[in-house]
């Protein structure tokens, strides 16, 4: 399969899913999409690796709609950016502040695709849970949008967390798949120099209720198994 289809597979899924309507519909696709670039990855690393110039890595941007990226869509960057075999900086465009992800062009696309989609996820269950808490307490209450959003980011993270081991746990049975990552890796920094990251801030919590009703929201992402995709389709229909 040409890598063309593989981003049309990738693309088309998350566009299925676009509708979901909770976490785990969400977690479902974005567990899949990363199957799929994993699976192509690993079954063309020899000729991946033969061919691969560093003209082959590019830099892909996945828009933010802010002034100032937030600290829980910043911290969902670098994971997504670990699965994918990228690097990710943030950049200034227009304005707005940017996540953009480094890397050989199907990995960039996407890691910024699942970025993106996992975002409009997040804003569109918050949407859904400032609605339901102003019916209850009225139109003034909302200022705890933040603190739920952090909540359902620490859940997304624990279900990217095994993702990432799973991977490196079935990368390690492939000698060709490891130097693969290695030697992407060692191209994206001759291209685009060494990327440096800091140890995320610890999260500052203003309304820890909202926080914890983030965390419930988001606990039915934990997938412990891949999903094929009869059943993503299944589940996502």
């Amino acid at each position: 399969m040409t890598d063309e289809k593989i981003l049309e597979r990738v693309q088309r899924l998350l566009a299925m899913a676009g509708d979901v309507s909770s976490p785990h519909e969400a977690a479902i696709a974005a567990r899949r999409a990363e199957s799929i670039m994993r699976e192509h990855n690993l079954s063309e690393a020899d000729v991946i690796l033969k061919e691969m110039t560093c003209d082959d890595i590019v830099e892909l941007d996945a828009e933010t709609g802010y002034t100032t990226i937030p600290p829980w869509m910043r911290r969902l960057a670098g994971p997504i950016s670990m699965l994918m075999d990228c690097e990710v900086r943030a950049y200034v465009s227009h304005r707005r502040k940017t996540i953009t992800y480094l890397g050989q062009k199907e990995d960039a696309q996407a890691a910024a695709w699942i970025f993106s989609y996992l975002v409009e996820c997040i804003q569109r269950l918050s949407k859904k849970y400032r609605t339901k808490q102003r019916k209850l307490f009225g139109a003034g209450h909302g200022t705890n949008m933040d603190d739920y959003r952090k909540g359902i980011v620490q859940e997304v993270l624990f279900t990217i967390g095994q993702m990432i081991e799973e991977k490196t746990r079935q990368l390690a049975e492939h000698t060709s798949g490891t130097a693969l990552v290695i030697r992407k890796k060692d191209l994206i920094e001759n291209k685009f120099g060494e990327t440096t990251y800091r140890k995320p801030d610890k999260w500052e919590i203003k309304d820890s209720g909202a926080f914890l009703d983030g965390i419930n929201d988001g606990k039915t992402i934990r997938i412990n198994q891949a999903i094929g995709a009869d059943e993503a389709k299944e589940r996502l229909n």
